[in-house]
């Protein structure tokens, strides 16, 4: 297979149907896959495996570093208006390359931000927004 690369330029990403993309800065749709603990078992030698790990639950979190945005309906009053709310979300990845266009959508569970930072700086905030369950992933 030949070598493939493409640049992050464009996301579209809404929250409860508002349009948040243009204070991201950073996201990774991060599927916190775990591998349950290592169980053993005192079968003999021969019996077969005497090991087996024990079954998990994947927790997929939506992780965004923002530009701040305090005004009405900005992306920092939004979070901290609806924290802990539980919100329908669509993130559509690559969506400028019909070959690579993907979609992962879903509900998750709002946040309120982290405030402040270091003065004379840009605020920004770094967030994860826990995902219920698996969210779908589409071709789009």
């Amino acid at each position: 297979m030949t070598i493939h690369a493409e640049r992050l330029k464009i996301l579209t990403l809404t929250i409860d149907g508002i349009a948040f993309d243009c204070q991201v800065s950073t996201f990774n749709m991060n599927p916190n896959a775990k591998v349950g603990n290592q169980q053993y078992t005192y079968c003999s030698a021969g019996e077969g495996n005497n090991s087996f790990y024990e079954e998990t639950d994947d927790q997929y979190g939506l992780e965004l570093k923002l530009f701040s945005d305090w005004r009405v309906n900005g992306i920092s009053d939004y979070l901290m208006s609806h924290n802990k709310d539980t919100a329908a979300f669509v993130l559509d990845h690559h969506e400028d390359l019909s070959d690579q266009h993907v979609r992962w959508s879903g509900n998750l569970i709002v946040l309120a931000p982290s405030v402040g930072g270091d003065t004379r700086t840009t605020e920004t905030q770094d967030i994860t927004l826990p995902v219920i369950g698996i969210p779908a992933y589409d071709r789009v």
